[in-house]
C-alpha cells in the first residue's frame, strides 16, 4: 500500500500539501494503526506494531517512499505482517532520517532537508 502525508492531513494543510505529492485518496479507509505529525524541523510517522522486535521489521528508503516491511512469526501457522510505503517528496533529507522501536510503536523522524544559500558573484 502507498500513503501520502499530504493525504492523511488533507488537501487543506498547505504544508503537507506542498512537502509530500498526493498518492491515494482513501488512506484513512487503509490504514488505523498509523500517526504522522508535523514538527518545526520536519514530520514524524508513529506506527503500531505491537509485538514487534527491532529484527522483525525492516524500515528502508526507495524510489521516494519510506518503506516499513515486517513479519512476526507465532508458529508455522501464524503470523502477522505489515508493509507500508509513505512518500516523502523532495523537501525531506533522506541522509538523516531515523527510526526508533519502543514499546510497540516505531517512531520514524523525517527531518527537513537544511536550507542553504549560495552567494553569486556579478561580472
Amino acid at each position: 500500500m502507498k500513503y501520502s502525508l499530504d493525504n492523511y492531513y488533507g488537501a487543506g494543510d498547505s504544508l503537507f500539501a506542498s512537502l509530500f505529492p498526493r498518492i491515494n485518496p482513501s488512506f484513512f479507509e487503509q490504514s488505523s494503526n498509523d500517526e504522522i505529525k508535523s514538527t518545526e524541523k520536519g514530520a514524524e510517522i508513529h506506527l503500531a506494531l505491537p509485538g514487534f522486535s527491532k529484527k522483525d521489521v525492516l524500515v528502508k528508503i526507495e524510489d521516494g517512499f519510506v518503506r516499513v516491511t515486517g513479519k512476526q512469526s507465532y508458529s508455522d501457522k501464524f503470523s502477522n505482517e505489515i508493509n507500508r510505503n509513505y512518500a516523502i517528496g523532495d523537501k525531506i533529507d533522506t541522509k538523516q532520517i531515523k527510526a526508533k522501536l519502543e514499546n510497540g510503536i516505531l517512531l520514524i523522524n523525517l527531518p527537513f532537508k537544511k536550507k542553504s544559500s549560495i552567494n553569486i558573484n556579478i561580472d
